[in-house]
């Protein structure tokens, strides 16, 4: 099984090459996991000397560059089940006949087409598996069907694929038994000890956080149904852009009803992101499915005390020794998930002590400096014709 997860000094990289990002909306904070990995891992890039063109989407980007990284726009048809595909379309064909070196397609539902740069463009193709989504619930069985293919495409037509956990890195592995397969985390930013204004309308250590999308295997469901059994002056921050999901952002906001603790504040990103992640109590991930969740690695980077769900790749960021890290719960019992939030708002020592131990666990583990090394590394190997 190969892995790129060890320390690693970077590398010299040659100033010709050139790596295309495929399956992104834009690089703009707080637009969902894949758009931070790419940009954390695009802008570090262009500093090592590469050529990044990252194709967007007109609606989410009104750049053409940022930090060095350009940003091309894609046509495409917004709505839940052609937005994606026309897009990756689009990007893939121009991609194809650009100068490019490395194709880099992110996520399952651009995979589909990454025969296109490959086949009529003699790229090197890389694919990063950010999550399995052909097992979201929102999909329906002609998506899931198409994702899957996604996932096929990738292995069949890719030089190299890499899975943002190790867990993710063992399914394919013993799925597809083929050696191209990569381990690279995602990462988050190890921030200095400053001091940071309290959210403004909230109290410092007085909230539990969900910070995701809000979608229906995110479980903020089943969190707001657990918070609102507590007897508790906490409050609970729910955090996240709406996405394709509507009604079960309303169907949440009717959950919540007559209590008047529960706050959801949208979608956040910079300042005021840092602002909830520094004063927050707790940070709460009770998820179905997860690729590795970026915002658990950005809230424990913080010294946050997580509660996470009990799925492989929540819990690999807790380290080898889960328990002394955060609280883990059954992702579909809420009495647990209960039981979790009640232990750690009547142990204020412990939450602080564990808060303590995963942010130095984190920090050592997933920078991003690190990542973009590794992810340099599988590009090279590709060029080499080492990976495929």
């Amino acid at each position: 099984m190969t892995a790129v997860s060890d320390m690693v000094t970077p590398l010299d990289p040659s100033p010709a090459l050139k790596v295309a990002m495929v399956g992104l909306r834009s690089l703009e904070e707080g637009v969902g996991g894949v758009e931070k990995a790419v940009r954390e891992v695009s802008t570090r890039l262009v500093r090592e000397g590469v050529e990044v063109t990252c194709y967007c989407r007109p609606r989410y980007n009104q750049r053409t560059e940022l930090e060095g990284v350009r940003l091309h726009n894609t046509v495409t048809l917004y709505s839940k089940h052609l937005e994606t595909a026309v897009y990756a379309l689009g990007a893939m064909i121009h991609a194809a006949r650009s100068n490019v070196d490395v194709v880099h397609v992110h996520a399952m539902a651009s995979s589909v087409l990454a025969w296109i740069p490959r086949w009529f463009g003699k790229k090197q193709v890389v694919v990063t598996v950010h999550g399995l989504d052909w097992q979201r619930a929102k999909w329906g069985w002609l998506a899931s069907k198409i994702l899957q293919l996604g996932e096929w495409s990738a292995v069949r037509f890719s030089h190299a694929v890499i899975c943002v956990s190790l867990s993710l890195q063992v399914y394919f592995q013993m799925r597809y038994l083929r050696q191209l397969f990569f381990s690279i985390p995602n990462g988050c930013d190890v921030m200095e000890e400053e001091e940071v204004p309290v959210p403004e309308g909230f109290r410092s250590k007085q909230y539990v956080l969900y910070m995701g999308r809000l979608v229906p295997e995110k479980g903020a469901h089943r969190l707001i149904e657990a918070f609102r059994e507590l007897e508790t002056g906490m409050d609970l921050v729910i955090a996240g852009p709406v996405s394709h999901a509507g009604d079960y952002v309303r169907d949440l906001r009717q959950q919540a009803e007559g209590d008047h603790r529960i706050h959801f504040v949208g979608s956040i990103s910079g300042e005021r992101k840092e602002q909830f992640l520094r004063h927050a109590y707790l940070f709460v991930l009770p998820s179905e499915i997860e690729g590795l969740p970026i915002a658990l690695l950005e809230a424990a980077s913080r010294g946050i005390c997580p509660v996470v769900s009990s799925i492989p790749t929540a819990v690999e960021v807790l380290g080898d020794r889960a328990f002394a890290r955060g609280f883990v719960v059954d992702p579909y019992s809420v009495p647990q998930l209960a039981t979790a939030l009640e232990t750690a708002i009547e142990n204020p020592e412990l939450v602080e002590s564990l808060g303590t131990i995963v942010r130095e666990h984190v920090q050592e583990r997933y920078h991003w400096d690190r990542i973009t090394d590794q992810t340099l590394r599988v590009y090279r190997k590709v060029m080499e014709g080492v990976a495929s």
